[in-house]
């Protein structure tokens, strides 16, 4: 590659990313990640580009299968993953229905989706999140604290 198609790549690639170090983004993993790292670069001696993003999801922990070492972090392809920035209100909502129930729900979507449906993921995942929690100041409230309030 001469230095013009590396600069117009490297370009293209920046324009997919949406998101900064420290953002909350969506990628394959169905619970929101945190940008650890973002890298862009020509490796000359190679002649490709390199490119990806460093994610850490803070619901994986330390496992003692793996020594005791930190085993939730993943590379992401900008060009081929689709990560993208997610608000931390819509993270949270993630985080709050769990990996479990987003599986189920990402098994509904995608037939739903797969048919040009005017809805997207995020449509579900906010749906099913407001079902869900729908009662939650009732189900928290102590008994009694209504009278005291007024």
């Amino acid at each position: 590659m001469d230095k013009e198609e590396v600069k117009k790549e490297i370009d293209k690639l920046w324009k997919r990313v949406d998101y900064v170090v420290g953002d909350w983004v969506e990628t394959c993993n169905l619970l929101p990640g945190i940008v650890q790292n973002i890298v862009i670069r020509y490796d000359e001696k190679n002649d490709y580009i390199e490119e990806y993003v460093e994610v850490f999801y803070p619901h994986m922990t330390f496992d003692a299968k793996y020594d005791g070492k930190y085993n939730g972090g993943s590379l992401c392809s900008v060009e081929h993953c689709g990560v993208h920035k997610i608000s931390s209100q819509y993270a949270s909502m993630l985080m709050a229905l769990g990996h479990d129930r987003l599986s189920k729900l990402w098994d509904k979507a995608t037939k739903v989706l797969n048919n040009d449906s005017q809805k997207s993921w995020e449509d579900f995942v906010i749906e099913e999140y407001e079902k869900v929690f729908e009662h939650i100041d009732e189900a928290f409230r102590i008994k009694g604290s209504e009278e005291k309030e007024e």
